[in-house]
Formats: structure tokens, sequence, C-alpha cells
């Protein structure tokens, strides 16, 4: 059969399977007319059933359109657009039936993933029916030649092998690898200051986040989920901020050595040897790097420790990290040395050992193709990363700013090419700023991979931690989160407690009905998944009249409609109350969690509330960090109607307790707490009595945790900063020598060269500055929003806000002068 036969065949089977059911819903079956004529049951849809309709059936007109052209013309151009198409606009039309609530008894046809492996087959099959008949004809030939170069490969082995010995054998080879590594002395130290850094960075994170994690395994109250989480978002940035500062060092290291190893080849070392010594250079370095950086790792770790033994010495004691810890380091850091060699893969394939005696200055080409379509791409990841980001589902998460990260590298990249491409257009306009732009022009991929790498440390300095700081300031505000000086659960037999405990001890206080509402999840490592139940959250039901009484505020509500508030810091993330749902209302149960399967999930909790609202407002106090005791508000009859109907606690009292009554008080709750510890059992979290002094005291020490975490992580990316300016200072040295030196002899008017110079200097140094000020504005509205910042929430935060990023800025302008003044010094100065 010939291939346009085969195409014309592949195309028909194509359009019929798509005439046949896409899903089945209790026991019928839908095909794409149908879901276009919205006559398929859903439930709490996302999207209307006519999109994936429409995504479904570009598919059949496609190829009904590529049968066409195949029996006018006998072939088709637009192949592989329309394979792509195909196989894009089934995976979205499949994404947005999942968003269409089709319910729990439906599921896909098997039409639906046929069409996805006869469009795979239409596009290969041809292809390797020709493949298959060339390859009959050159099978002998290539056997033969195959043959013939195994015995001349197994030939050069045996002397290449004899000959290595003899090289290891060496008395003198020591003293040969030392005078190798001392010739290049200046990159060879940067790329073991880069191992050393990466490698002190990774491990020091890696063993607070295993010291936090330990502690968290011993329900140490204040270590809860936010602390880990945090900081393994840390070693996520950190680890790819190593992999960035390890293989801009390798990528100099290469470069400067080119020249010496095409040198080695010509004077006659055999190729294995010279990969012999560059592996030696290599494995020598990073294993250098990565003993001094383990040790210097180890030494933060203690100094980290001792820093936090200070503050609160009962809670961490000072000592080294476990063995575990060393080996889960190495390997993470051994880990990173790989990817970061294989970033530079390009480099090596690139060399050409023993091609030329004299290697050119190669040119550094430009991208060229596709540039509007990446800057499209780029901008839809970041508005995407930032949309999402602003939704309190994803709970702030860290892979939500790679995406943008990944978006800002495209427009850069893509933008800058363009910009660049755009001003050669401009004629004599072009000529006259020439000298100030051939260098990005001529190095533009060494430039692109410079400036984004300062762009990302800046913008998570600025965009990222330096938000989370100012949300924890000022410390000494804890008192505000905690209004009442006891917060007591109890039953209906407990009320006659609670109000002698009112006459007693207390003149201002609050005794009301409340439900446990049970949630599926209150995990944030939990966060988006559907399918981990392990960790059930408690919070406090109460009715709008209770919650008019406690705000003053009226809401409203009907039926199953309710209102959360949650009763956090703003220097906690975002998140829901439920973190086993995406979307729509959470997952809710009354009484104490229980056990249960995951096949009866939807029988025992009820996720058919409608929520109406949500603030962040301390009400009754931030008790269990956030995540646990939010309150729920129902509306007053629906209220009435599940009171009672669970175990656990139903009185909710709130006292404030006179001065002279404090110790009396603090006895009789304390055997409050001990009859009632049936509360903690699930979670010793989970408190029967909740004392302001103990509270207060847990959440100053987490939040001085959080500001130490944050102070640690900004340091690091400052050491960072600062490496990658030393580096690039370093590595353009002697080639800004020769520049000057060039400018010269071309008769440059004295001046002009600095200003070429300071001009480069900004651009890489102040430009990634103003951008990442620009794009880190955008996330710290969005998060001021997500976290419900009131007005004066806000004032306060900006205070510190813009303190922070001023002195900053300064700080960068500072080093950017010194750094430009340093290389036109240098430049001038004879080597």
């Amino acid at each position: 059969m010939k291939k346009p036969k085969m195409q014309i065949l592949f195309a028909i089977s194509i359009i019929l399977i798509s005439c046949l059911p896409v899903i089945t819903n209790e026991g019928q079956s839908y095909t794409i007319f149908q879901l276009l004529a919205g006559n398929v049951k859903t439930m709490n849809p996302v999207i209307p059933t006519q999109v994936p309709a429409v995504l479904l059936l570009i598919t059949p007109i496609q190829y009904l359109i590529h049968m066409i052209l195949l029996i006018r013309n006998n072939t088709d151009r637009y192949e592989v657009v329309i394979l792509y198409l195909s196989l894009l606009t089934t995976v979205l039309g499949i994404i947005c039936i999942l968003l269409c609530g089709i319910g729990e008894n439906s599921e896909f046809a098997v039409w639906v993933w046929l069409r996805m492996v006869v469009v795979f087959i239409a596009y290969v099959s041809p292809r390797v029916y020709e493949s298959f008949q060339d390859f009959k004809q050159n099978e002998k030939v290539q056997k033969l030649e195959e043959q013939n170069k195994r015995v001349g490969e197994k030939e050069k082995q045996r002397e290449d092998a004899k000959y290595m010995k003899r090289i290891k054998k060496n008395p003198y080879l020591k003293k040969i690898l030392w005078k190798i590594y001392k010739s290049n002395m200046r990159n060879s130290i940067l790329l073991v200051t880069g191992a050393i850094i990466s490698s002190a960075f990774l491990f020091t994170t890696i063993a607070v986040y295993e010291m936090f994690y330990d502690l968290q395994k011993g329900n140490v109250p204040v270590v809860g989920d936010e602390l880990s989480v945090l900081l393994w978002d840390a070693i996520i940035l950190i680890g790819i901020i190593s992999i960035f500062l390890l293989a801009l060092s390798l990528k100099i290291y290469v470069k400067s050595r080119i020249k010496d190893y095409n040198l080695m080849i010509t004077l006659g070392m055999r190729n294995r040897v010279l990969r012999f010594f560059i592996a030696t250079e290599y494995t020598g370095s990073l294993a250098v790097g990565l003993l001094i950086g383990i040790f210097i790792g180890s030494l933060l770790t203690i100094g980290f420790q001792s820093v936090i033994h200070c503050i609160y010495p009962t809670f961490i004691s000072i000592e080294l990290p476990g063995i575990k810890t060393y080996f889960i380091a190495c390997f993470y850091i051994i880990l990173l040395f790989l990817v970061s060699t294989f970033i530079n893969h390009k480099i090596y394939v690139e060399m050409e050992l023993g091609s030329s005696r004299q290697i050119p200055v190669s040119k550094e080409n430009m991208p060229n193709r596709w540039l509007g379509i990446k800057c499209v791409v780029g901008t839809i990841l970041m508005l995407f990363s930032s949309y999402t980001f602003s939704k309190r589902v994803w709970t702030e998460s860290i892979y939500l700013i790679i995406m943008f990260l990944v978006g800002c590298y495209m427009i850069i990249s893509a933008g800058g090419a363009w910009i660049l491409k755009s001003y050669r257009k401009k004629g004599n306009g072009y000529y006259k700023r020439l000298p100030f732009l051939q260098q990005f022009y001529s190095r533009f991929k060494t430039h692109r991979s410079n400036l984004f790498m300062v762009y990302i440390l800046h913008f998570l300095l600025i965009g990222y931690f330096s938000i989370r700081i100012s949300g924890v300031l000022p410390l000494d505000r804890v008192q505000a989160l905690f209004p009442y000086y006891y917060v007591c659960l109890g039953e209906k037999e407990d009320q006659e407690t609670f109000k002698e405990f009112q006459k007693k001890l207390s003149e201002k206080s609050l005794i009301l009905p409340m439900v446990r509402a049970t949630v599926v999840s209150a995990s944030e490592k939990n966060s988006g998944s559907r399918m981990d139940i392990s960790f059930q959250g408690q919070n406090i039901g109460i009715s709008e009249s209770s919650y008019n009484q406690l705000t003053g505020r009226k809401l409203g509500l009907r039926n199953k409609e309710i209102y959360i508030s949650f009763q956090q810091d703003k220097s906690e993330k975002a998140h829901l109350l439920d973190f086993s749902v995406l979307s729509g209302s959470p997952r809710m149960r009354f009484g104490m969690p229980e056990p249960y399967f995951f096949e009866e999930r939807d029988k025992i909790f009820d996720s058919d509330y409608k929520v109406i609202g949500q603030e962040r407002r301390i009400i009754v106090g931030n008790l269990v960090g956030g995540m646990q005791e939010n309150i729920v508000v129902f509306s007053d009859e629906y209220f009435k109607s599940i009171y009672s109907t669970g175990d656990g606690p139903s009185i909710l009292a709130l006292f404030n307790i006179n001065k002279d009554k404090e110790e009396e008080a603090a006895v009789k709750f304390s055997d409050y707490a001990k009859d009632h510890i049936q509360y903690s059992e699930y979670d010793s979290l989970i408190q029967p009595i909740y004392g302001k002094k103990v509270l207060q005291n847990n959440t100053l020490l987490a939040h001085m945790l959080k500001l130490l975490e944050y102070l640690f992580v900004m340091t690091l990316l400052l050491v960072s900063i600062l490496y990658v300016f030393v580096v690039k200072m370093v590595s353009e040295l002697p080639d800004t020598r020769s520049r000057m030196k060039q400018f010269k002899y071309l008769g440059m008017r004295e001046g002009l060269d600095r200003k070429i110079l300071a001009f480069e200097n900004n651009v890489m140094t102040i430009m990634p500055l103003v951008l990442a000020i620009v794009a880190s504005f955008s996330y710290i509205f969005i998060t001021l929003k997500v976290r419900y910042f009131t007005k004066i929430e806000q004032q306060e935060f900006w205070q510190y806000e813009v303190w922070i990023i001023g002195v900053y800025t300064i700080i960068n302008l500072i080093v950017a002068f010194i750094i430009g003044r340093v290389m036109i010094c240098l430049g001038n100065r004879e080597e």
C-alpha cells in the first residue's frame, strides 16, 4: 500500500472513531455531538460541556481537511501540525471533561484513547514502512562495516589500556596534574568556590529541614506543617540556584581550558589520556568543594542551632547532624553536580578537540525562530501562574513561582533577541550604538544566562522572602492574636462548670453552643491531593447569631450556606479549610475524627454547602496556627438541625480572667483539661483548654523561627548574588583587557571606552534588579489579597517592605558602581 492511500485510510478511521461515544454515564453513552448539545448531567461544573465538545470536534475536522488535500495533491505539508493539534485538543478535551463534573459513575469510553493511538499510528506507520525498506538494503553493508569497526576498536582499546597503565604508573603524573591545575588557577578557584557554596548551602538547608522534621514528629507544639513545608520550598529554590551557580562556574572553566586541551592534542597527547586529565580535574575540584562545603555547612548548622538554643534552650540541643543527613545531603549534592555537568554538555560537544590548532572566537547565535510565539507562551505562563497563585487552594505553591520564572526566562530570551534584531533595522542609529551593543550581539547566550540568574535571585529576595519577613514583623504583635485568656471546649454537662468559672473567675466571658466540624484534610502536605486522607482537620462550627454576638456583624445566611473565618496570623500562608478539594465547598462531617475507608468518604462527609464568603479575622484566637480550629458559621436554622447530632465538644466558652484570680484559674482549668483529655486523642495539638500565655510563647517562638529561617535563606541568596557578580567580573577580565587595548588601537576617544563598559555593567546589574522589582510588586499585591490583609495591616506591612526594598536597592547600586569601577581599573592595567 502506498503512503498517501495509507494516510487516507487512517484519516477515515479517525473521523469514524470520533463519531463514537466519548463518555458513559450511568450506563448511557454520549457522543461529542450530545456533549455539544449539553444533554449530559453534570455535578458542580467548572466549565460547560460545550468546551470539551468543541475541542474534541476539532480533530475530525482537521483530518477531513487533511484527507481532501491528500486526494487532490497527493501530499499535505501541514501533516505534522495536524498531528500536534489533534493530540493537544484531545488532551485538553479530556481535562475539560473532568472539570465539567461528569459524576462519580461516569467514565471515559475506550474510543477516546483509541483515537489517540490511531493518530500516533497514522503518523508513524508510513514512515516506518519506508524506513524498513531502506533498512533492508543497507543492512548487509552496515554489518560488514560494524564488524571491521569492532575489530579496530578492540585493538585500539588494548593499546590504550596498556598506554594508560604506563601513564598512571608515571611518577611525574601528580606534578603534571598540579601544573595543569595551577596554570589556570583563577578559574580553578572559581570552580572550587562554586562547588563549596553550592554544597554548603544545600547541606545546611537539608540539615535544618531534617532537624525541624524530627521535631515535628516529636509533636513539639510550635512546629507544625508550615515550618517544614517552608524549608522544603527553600530546598527546592536553593537546589535550583545551586545548579545555576555550579553550571556557571563549570561553563567558565571549560571555556577557559579549550585552548589548553587542543594544545595538548596538537603536541601528541591521546584523547583517552586527555579525557583522564579532564575527569581528574573536574572530579578533584568537585570533591574538594564537596568536602569543604559539607564542613562549612556543618558549622552553619551548628551556628543556626546555637542561635535557636540561645533564644529557647529547651527547644533544641547543639549537636552535629546525623549520619543519615550526611548521606542524604551527599546524594543530592552529587546529583546537583551531575545536573550542572549535563547542562554544560553542549559546550563539551562544541569543543571539537584537535580539530584545529587555533580556536577562533566563537559567536553565540541569538535565537531567531518563533520569537513571537515564545513571548506569547512566556506571557501566558506568567499570567496563569500569577492567577493560580491568587487562589487559596494552592497555598502559595513554590511550583507556581517556578512556572512564573520559566515564563520570565522565555520572555527575556525571546524578547531580548527580538529587541536586538529590531534595532539592526534602524540604520545609522544602530551603527552609532553598535560599540555599546556589540557584546550583547556576539555573546547573547552568556549575557542572557547571567542576567536571568541575577534576576531570579533578586526576585526571590524581593518578591518571595522579603514579603514573608515583613509579614512576621513586628514580633510583639502576638498579643493581638489571643483576645481571650482561656478558650474552653466542653459538652452540655460542662455548662454548669463553665457558669461557675464565669461567676468566680471572670467578669467578661461568653458561653456559646458549637459543633465539631471535621474536614477531610487539614495538612498542607496534602494540598491538591484527592487521595490522601491521613489527617482530618477539626474546626469550630457556630451559628450566625453567635457570630453576631462575637463580632457584631450580620451575614444573612440561609439553609446550607456557610461563612468561614480563618483564625490565623497574617504571616501564615493562605489556604483552604479542607485541603482535599481543589474547588467547591469543603467536605465536612459533625463529630470527632474517625477512621474510614476511602470508598465511603462521600457518604460520611457532606460537601453540599455554599461558601458565601471567607475572611481572616481573629475572633477566638490563633489556636492551632490557622490550620485547624477555624470558625465555620452556619445559618441559625441549619445549626439547630445539626446541633447534638455528632460527638465531641458542643459548648464553646471564652474567658477573660481577673488579675487577682489568675493562679486559682490556672489550677481549675488545668484540672478541667485533665478530665477532657479525650479531645486530644486524634491530634495532640487539639486541646480542651487553650491558655493565652502558652499560646503567646509558642507563637512568638514560631515567628522567631520563621524569621531566622527567612534571614538564613536571604543570606544565602545574597551570597549567591555576590558570587555571580564576582564570577562574571573575573571571567570577563581577560576579554575586557583585550577590548580596552583594541579600543586604544582603533583610536577611540578617551572616556568612550569607559562609557561602553559602564553601560554593559549597568545592563547586567541594574536591569535585572528593575525587572525583579516590577515583577515582585505584582506578587506582593497578590499575596496581600489572598491573605486577606486589612488596611491597617497593609500600612504596617509597607512600612517594613519599603525599607527592605529600599536598602536592598541601594546596596545593589553601590555594588554595581564598585564592580564597574573595578572592571575599568583592571581593564586598563597590563596583565
